[in-house]
C-alpha cells in the first residue's frame, strides 16, 4: 500500500482549507487509505469486503499516527461528511470511509468537491465573522 500516488489539486495552496489542518489531515490520511480495487481484508477478526475509494478508519490508530486527539479525528470526520466529501458507516469495531467523490467522478470531480469544500469554509467564516460583529456591537 505504500507505493503508487494521489493527485491532489494545487488550490488546495489558496484555499482556507489550510487553516482547518486536521480536517486537511484527516481527508488526506483516508485518500491515501483508500484501496483502487476491490479489497477484502481482516480487521479486529472480522472479514470485510472494501469496495474501491473505501479504507477503514481508526480514530485510536490515527490520533496516535498524526498526533492529535481521537475527539478531534472524529470532528473533522464529521465535518467532510457534512460537506459532502466522504460517506461514514461505523460499526462498534471499525469505521468505514467512503471517499466516492473521487473514485465515481475522476480527478475533476474532486477537483470539484474540494471547490466545494473551500465555500463551505468560507460560508461557516463569513457566519462566524457577521455573528462576532453582531454580537459586540
Amino acid at each position: 500500500m505504500n507505493n503508487g500516488w494521489v493527485k491532489l489539486p494545487r488550490s488546495l495552496l489558496e484555499s482556507c482549507v489550510l487553516r482547518q489542518p486536521e480536517i486537511l489531515q484527516v481527508f488526506i490520511y483516508a485518500l491515501l487509505q483508500a484501496r483502487f480495487k476491490e479489497t477484502v481484508v481482516s480487521v479486529k477478526g472480522h472479514t470485510v469486503a472494501l469496495e474501491a475509494g473505501q479504507c477503514i478508519f481508526s480514530r485510536i490508530t490515527w490520533a496516535y499516527e498524526s498526533h492529535i486527539s481521537e475527539i478531534k479525528a472524529y470532528r473533522a470526520l464529521r465535518k467532510l461528511e457534512e460537506y459532502g466529501l466522504i460517506k461514514i458507516k461505523a460499526t462498534t469495531k471499525y469505521t468505514v470511509v467512503s471517499i466516492q467523490l473521487v473514485l465515481t467522478t475522476g480527478y475533476m470531480g474532486f477537483v470539484k468537491a474540494i471547490s466545494n469544500l473551500l465555500i463551505c469554509f468560507m460560508t461557516e467564516a463569513i457566519t462566524k465573522i457577521i455573528h462576532f460583529y453582531l454580537n459586540h456591537m
